[in-house]
């Protein structure tokens, strides 16, 4: 059965690697195994902070300070979230 990388519920209409999302009705493409997706969510949190380390030790006007400061929040709130998707995906592998 193929399930969709949005909702993991059932692909309809599945084709070529597409399908409608049974849940969200959405074109989705099939979920891909865990293991690619840790390594892509490692792969992104490991870019966000290195990313969070050059705005850090970037020097800036007063102006510029400001934007940096919401940069290096947004980045904090993707790695946050990211950290969360990781420890749910190794509470289920562990079950």
């Amino acid at each position: 059965m193929n399930n969709s990388e949005c909702c993991d519920a059932t692909l309809l209409n599945y084709n070529d690697g597409l399908g409608i999302c049974s849940d969200c009705k959405e074109w989705a493409g099939q979920h891909k195994d865990d293991n690619m997706n840790k390594e892509t969510l490692n792969k992104i949190s490991a870019l966000l902070s290195e990313a969070r380390t050059l705005l850090d030790d970037m020097e800036t006007t007063e102006h510029d300070d400001d934007i940096r400061e919401n940069w290096i929040y947004q980045i904090e709130t993707l790695e946050t979230e990211i950290d969360s998707v990781l420890k749910t995906m190794n509470k289920e592998t562990e079950t």
